[in-house]
């Protein structure tokens, strides 16, 4: 099994691919998030869909396209994703459809996908609205659109903690599900709905938390700078200042994932 590969990928994104790419071999057992996320989106799938062919944006090592194979025995299963190195741990697993690509701009015909499924990927993308209109692109008439995506307030305790300290971007600003719910109008979808719920994660302690985030590729995102070129004064102060679940004697740290959630529909018949 070879992983096909798509050029023209811009060179910022080819350092969020690598950084994701080193990432893949643990990944799994770090980004336990994302695996629930994935499953409780393909529960949602309405009983008894018929889908010839569907993608999975943003496919990471392939447990949401394995799912969905699971799901939709019938189906054909693309995964697709940015960075070579997540799909070539989806290979390992067993999928046979893998292909490298920029989800802004992707290497597919028109009209052939029923579903494109995507979790927890939209968030890493310059232009989300060229993501929908991609993913409008590439889906039949009628065709679906299944996502979920980070929203504004995720991670809020560890944003509000490096303000304490300076006013430098050291976490992302991740789109609100009304600004999503736009984009997807924008690229012309119909009958969307968006919605968006908190999920709050325990960590033993703050450097735990960044271990996590940089362990699943994020941390390139997240600001751009590790702690070290950060400087340790200013990452002692931003420790210090986030807030701890148990009180000063307690080193445990709560963070926020804002889950948002959409459903979208390619319009059956479209004007001339």
């Amino acid at each position: 099994m070879s992983v096909l590969g798509a050029p023209g990928v811009l060179p910022a994104k080819v350092l969020i691919a690598r950084s994701f790419g080193r990432a893949a071999p643990a990944y799994d057992a770090l980004a336990s998030l994302q695996g629930v996320s994935a499953l409780a989106l393909i529960e949602r799938l309405p009983a008894g869909l018929h889908a010839e062919w569907v993608l999975d944006l943003g496919a990471g090592t392939g447990r949401g396209a394995l799912a969905l194979e699971r799901a939709l025995p019938r189906a054909q299963v693309v995964a697709l994703d940015l960075a070579e190195g997540m799909l070539l741990e989806a290979c390992k697993k067993g999928l046979k459809a893998c292909v490298v690509g920029d989800a802004e701009s992707l290497p597919l015909a028109d009209g052939v996908f029923d579903l494109v499924f995507s979790n927890m990927a939209i968030q890493w993308c310059v232009s989300p609205v060229d993501v929908f209109r991609e993913s409008f692109r590439v889906l039949k008439p009628g065709g679906q659109l299944f996502f979920t995506s980070f929203g504004s307030r995720t991670l809020m305790e560890l944003r509000e903690a490096w303000r304490a300290v300076d006013d430098d971007d050291h976490v992302n600003a991740f789109l609100s599900a009304d600004d999503v719910h736009a984009a997807i109008e924008t690229a012309g979808f119909l009958d969307s709905t968006v919605s968006s719920k908190l999920h709050q994660r325990e960590y033993a302690d703050v450097m735990t938390l960044m271990r996590e985030l940089k362990g699943i590729g994020a941390h390139n995102q997240m600001g751009g700078r590790s702690y070290h070129l950060t400087g340790k004064d200013r990452f002692a102060r931003m420790k210090a200042a986030y807030p701890l679940v148990g009180g000063p004697l307690d080193s445990r740290v709560c963070a926020t994932f804002d889950i948002v959630t959409g459903v979208a529909r390619r319009p059956s018949c479209e004007p001339r």
